[in-house]
């Protein structure tokens, strides 16, 4: 059985209505959501809900996921389709580009648009459609077979939190995304930022308890030892401490969108790194270039890395709110 967790990179309404209803069960829904399909594969999708207003939940949505849809109605393509594509470009996500419409072939054109904006991208070679409303399986079957983004392997387990919170007669459960390695119930592990020690109580993968997952798998974990307030998003939770790195001075080289962006010493900027989000200030462009930059950030609060850990910066003031992306 495949895992697979899926960006639904989109700011629009009604796409995001049409995705919910036809790609699974709803579960937890904050300034993101989750829908789970289970049969014959384990396929999770994770949708911005609140992205145009806020950009942070379309990033949070891109670092979860293993791939990306890219779904362009019939009105076209706005600032918000090329801001995902931004995104998703930067990101060098795998995934697929879909107009999606009734009488879709009448808005065929508009991948002719979009690859004209976005020449030589790498998200102008993604696979596209053309599918009416009811086709959207086709997608997900198109998905299946695309090559999936990893982590590098290591015996160690790593999983990265989405949401926590406390449950009666439980304890602290958190849910999040299996990120390297596999986690059993019955281990040790420890809670980044801070370091916190506790045991796995339990282990759920779409409601069903199981023993252990593996990666690419969005579990349910059942914790004792620490407490929900040092498991909120964000927090990295591996059986070996030794593998994750605490970040406040955070150097990286990052792909730049193909608009130019207003990079200089001393500007604040946002960054999402991996789930942790945090205001950040550019102490040193150390080289850059049209197609890359490298910087070195002063992050406002401490943030946990592991290698392959995605970073998304952004400028919140800006109309191009994604200024570049980079893994560790």
């Amino acid at each position: 059985m495949k895992h697979l967790t899926t960006a639904l990179l989109t700011g629009n309404a009604s796409m995001k209505e049409l995705f919910g209803k036809s790609w699974g069960k709803k579960g937890t829904s904050t300034d993101i959501a989750l829908y789970t399909l289970a049969k014959p594969d384990i396929f999770t999708t994770v949708i911005p809900l609140r992205y145009p207003e806020k950009p942070i939940p379309l990033v949070l949505s891109a670092h979860m996921s293993d791939l990306a849809v890219l779904p362009i109605s019939k009105d076209g393509i706005d600032q918000y389709v090329a801001e995902s594509a931004i995104l998703a470009d930067v990101l060098q996500m795998n995934g697929v580009r879909a107009v999606i419409a009734e009488s879709a072939m009448a808005f065929d054109s508009y991948h002719s648009q979009f690859e004209k904006f976005f020449k030589n991208s790498h998200v102008a070679s993604w696979n596209k459609y053309t599918i009416e409303p009811t086709d959207l399986n086709t997608l997900k079957d198109a998905m299946l077979e695309l090559s999936i983004d990893q982590y590098p392997n290591t015996d160690a387990s790593v999983v990265m939190v989405d949401h926590a919170f406390p449950v009666q007669g439980v304890g602290s459960v958190v849910l999040g995304t299996v990120v390297q390695g596999t986690i059993s119930k019955g281990d040790r592990i420890y809670a980044f930022p801070g370091e916190h020690a506790g045991t796995v109580r339990s282990i759920q993968v779409n409601d069903i308890d199981e023993k252990q997952a593996g990666p690419h798998t969005h579990v349910g974990l059942a914790i004792r030892g620490i407490l929900p307030k040092n498991l909120q998003r964000g927090t990295l939770i591996a059986s070996d401490p030794d593998i994750v790195e605490m970040q406040s001075n955070l150097e990286a080289t990052y792909r730049l969108p193909p608009l130019p962006v207003n990079l200089e010493n001393d500007k604040k900027i946002h960054a999402v790194v991996g789930l942790y989000d945090t205001p950040a200030i550019i102490e040193e462009i150390k080289e850059h270039s049209k197609t890359s930059t490298t910087l070195l950030l002063r992050l406002e609060k401490e943030s946990p890395t592991i290698k392959g850990t995605k970073v998304t910066i952004l400028d919140l003031n800006a109309k191009q709110r994604i200024v570049g992306a980079a893994r560790l």
